[in-house]
């Protein structure tokens, strides 16, 4: 599929995932748990359509469906905004980015939307509001992805993961549940330095210069691995809780 023929397409679904984000945003729904899973339920289908059409095929060894019943606090390691098509692809969630993302034309207002909190992690109140929403959120029943290792990288290793938005959990007595995001191929050639760049987003790049060098991948497999629940209340320090969830993710990157 070319990318004459993808953008399009993508333009046509993000246009209709808007229309669906603003009627959950009108005040149709009695409460605020509804609506948040409304907007997480959107974004999971927007996500799956978004994977179909990317060639994006998210390979992984587990039953999803295990975990929606769960208010989870999902954590991952970041490689570019892939990720959150990967993650969204398969669990119903709201996520956390950087406030830079709410800056961008036409995505920033998107994910905003689509129920997206920004943090600003230079400005101690903006992290403090930031975790009273994403434990206000678990509390209701919704899951919610962070990335907490604070910026995107290139794949080869996995930054420390900052602890401050893990405190929304241990509030909230969520359970913490890690993943491992593996690019494995490029139109079948093995993720590495010849392919990284296609598919990994980090540093200066420049957005649009990327995304349009991604569309015209053919395919891009990624695996997801879910690693061992981690309950908040066995730990008595942020730091301890994000130093096991970097352990296991980092491990297997």
């Amino acid at each position: 599929m070319s990318r004459l023929y993808k953008l399009p397409v993508i333009l046509a679904t993000t246009l209709l995932f808007i229309l669906v984000a603003l009627i959950g945003r009108t005040g149709l729904f009695l409460s605020a748990a509804t609506e948040e899973r409304f907007l997480a339920h959107a974004i999971h289908r927007w996500s799956q359509t978004m994977a179909m059409f990317l060639g994006l095929q998210v390979i992984h060894d587990f039953n999803p469906k295990d975990f929606r019943k769960s208010h989870c606090l999902i954590v991952s390691n970041h490689q570019g905004y892939l990720d959150a098509v990967v993650i969204g692809s398969i669990f119903p969630t709201l996520f956390v980015a950087k406030s830079d993302v709410k800056k961008w034309p036409i995505l920033g207002w998107f994910v905003t939307l689509g129920g997206t909190w920004f943090i600003d992690r230079n400005a101690f109140r903006g992290i403090i509001d930031v975790v009273k929403k994403i434990e206000k959120i678990l509390s209701r029943g919704t899951c919610v992805q962070i990335f907490p290792e604070g910026t995107s990288t290139n794949g080869d290793h996995v930054l420390p993961f900052r602890p401050s938005l893990f405190s929304a959990a241990v509030s909230s007595q969520s359970q913490i549940l890690p993943l491992t995001i593996r690019f494995l191929a490029v139109n079948g050639v093995p993720f590495g330095s010849r392919t990284r760049d296609y598919v990994c987003w980090y540093g200066d790049m420049n957005f649009i210069g990327h995304f349009w060098k991604m569309l015209g991948q053919k395919s891009i497999v990624v695996s997801v691995k879910v690693h061992p629940i981690i309950p908040p209340d066995h730990y008595p320090e942020l730091e301890e809780i994000a130093e096991l969830a970097h352990y296991y993710v980092s491990k297997n990157c």
